[in-house]
């Protein structure tokens, strides 16, 4: 019972001096000056811009060009800053807007140039857009420094070929032969009847490209008779054959069977076939570049065939 005592009586000691201690710690903490509050400053509000108000004048030029020849055959596309309409493939190049923000773009052939017009009221405006382009002009010959192909058919493509082998079609087959086309490198092909051939061409900016691509190819001429040297009088269709037979013993047709006596074909080897109802012909022929093949056959009287030279 004493032992009790004296813990319970140091307990009692302890704790008095333990409150008289704290004391002081509390006036040193009455005693300090709070943190002062920063002020939060608040942001001045930003007065929209007034729009300008009233109609000015745009003026547009295309060049082809940076400094270059100006492109008197643009067609101009006009939108407000909003995407709004104003104009859409137009030839004019004079417009009279509202005051604002447009964009504008030219377009010549497969080139065209965008760019921001800023119209103030009661100003006249002139922007001058740079395609970045030339011309190119396009003939064919069936053979080099040879007599033109009159009717080639000519198809402009990229130079770079897709993940699948293929090429981007800048310009499908046309018989047109001029073109304004962007800077750059393309492979332009060229086909009449049967023969085609095709080349690299480099358009650079302001600069006119002309090139003639050789077919090397030549003229057939085709003709049946019977075999007295009388006109046959039933219909004949002509069919062109490859000169090589692959593995199975077959023959590529280049074309026909056709009513039509004369083709242009690709210098080179070829088995000509002329029928007629039942009555079959056919010849080895040789197509030379620049030159004009004439060849007559004679059919056969009914039952019989004619092979080959």
């Amino acid at each position: 019972m004493i032992m009790t005592r004296i813990k319970a009586g140091c307990v009692s000691f302890s704790s008095r001096w333990a409150f008289l201690f704290l004391i002081p710690a509390f006036v040193l903490l009455a005693g300090c000056p709070r943190a002062e509050e920063e002020d939060v400053v608040e942001p001045e509000p930003v007065e929209p811009p007034v729009a300008e108000e009233g109609e000015g004048h745009l003026q547009l030029r295309t060049l082809y060009a940076e400094g270059g020849p100006e492109a008197d055959d643009a067609r101009y596309s006009v939108e407000s800053a909003d995407g709004e309409t104003v104009s859409t493939r137009s030839r004019r190049a004079s417009f009279d807007l509202e005051a604002g923000t447009y964009r504008v773009t030219a377009m010549v052939g497969n080139a065209e140039a965008t760019a921001e017009a800023q119209v103030r009221p009661d100003e006249r405006t002139e922007l001058d857009l740079v395609l970045e382009a030339g011309v190119l002009e396009l003939g064919a010959v069936l053979v080099e420094d040879g007599p033109p192909a009159e009717g080639a058919r000519f198809q402009i493509l990229s130079t770079e070929k897709d993940i699948r082998g293929a090429r981007e079609s800048i310009v499908t087959r046309t018989r047109r032969t001029s073109f304004i086309l962007p800077e750059g490198t393309y492979l332009v092909r060229a086909d009449e009847g049967l023969a085609s051939a095709e080349t690299e061409v480099e358009i650079k900016a302001g600069d006119r490209t002309e090139t003639a691509i050789a077919l090397d190819a030549g003229l057939l001429h085709v003709a049946a008779v019977e075999e007295d040297g009388s006109e046959v009088s039933e219909r004949v269709r002509w069919t062109i054959l490859s000169a090589e037979e692959d593995l199975r013993g077959q023959r590529e047709t280049i074309t026909g069977p056709t009513s039509r006596d004369q083709f242009i074909l690709s210098s080179g080897q070829y088995l000509l076939q002329a029928r007629a109802a039942d009555r079959t012909a056919q010849k080895d022929i040789e197509i030379k570049a620049g030159e004009r093949l004439d060849v007559e056959m004679t059919l056969p009287s009914a039952g019989e065939e004619t092979a080959g030279d």
